[in-house]
């Protein structure tokens, strides 16, 4: 299919796509980096699934914004035996950073592909404040997306229906002139309750597909 502007493809029922909004980790990132995440295992004493068990336990209320990066890390105290240095605290958190920051550069170019055709692109992510300033930090191209949507700025995550309606605030458009990708089946379905068109990513192509189908109806 050609792709055209915006203004011209138009679903049957005459809303236009304005926008098109992605989540960020295993979307606009690779999956986290199984290297960095054992480091970070052994660091705090626990087996793979201890680990696993903590760090997604927890990781809900640090991606909220309600609890700091050292409280998060604290978390693992129980497998410890100890509290954690403060050094450690900070090497953990920047290897957590460094695990989810590394960038699907083919996701990447076809976002900014939209953008050059005049769709407005935006992140709507659950992520902390650590690792929001990391990204903003080593990425310049956050700078192209607008009104970002990040869970630990508004004290919502997904799959909360307030950070979609939220969101949909941000952009200025109504829920149905927005194409959400998402690598999880429950953020997914909480976007389309709200009226979202919404796909599971699970590759740039299919993607690619999925907007087209909808674009062309």
């Amino acid at each position: 299919m050609r792709w055209k502007s915006p203004g011209i493809m138009r679903t049957m029922n005459k809303t236009v796509i304005r926008s098109v909004v992605f989540d960020y980790g295993g979307v606009l990132s690779k999956d986290q980096d199984k290297k960095l995440r054992d480091k970070m295992s052994a660091c705090t004493n626990s087996t793979p699934d201890e680990f696993s068990r903590i760090y997604y336990g927890k990781r809900h209320n640090y991606d909220r914004g309600t609890m700091s990066g050292a409280d998060y890390w604290h978390s693992f105290k129980s497998r410890r035996g100890d509290d954690l240095t403060e050094e450690e605290i900070a090497e953990l958190i920047n290897w957590d950073n460094i695990s989810w920051g590394r960038i699907n550069e083919a996701t990447l170019s076809w976002v900014l592909e939209l953008k050059r055709l005049s769709f407005n692109i935006s992140i709507l992510s659950n992520m902390p404040f650590d690792f929001e300033a990391y990204l903003k930090r080593e990425h310049d191209w956050v700078n192209e997306f607008c009104w970002n949507t990040f869970s630990c700025q508004v004290k919502y995550i997904k799959p909360e229906a307030q950070i979609y309606r939220i969101c949909v605030d941000k952009l200025q458009v109504k829920p149905g002139q927005i194409v959400f990708f998402d690598d999880r089946e429950d953020n997914v379905a909480a976007a389309r309750r709200e009226g979202i068109e919404a796909f599971l990513f699970s590759s740039v192509s299919r993607a690619r597909e999925d907007l087209e189908g909808v674009l062309g109806r």
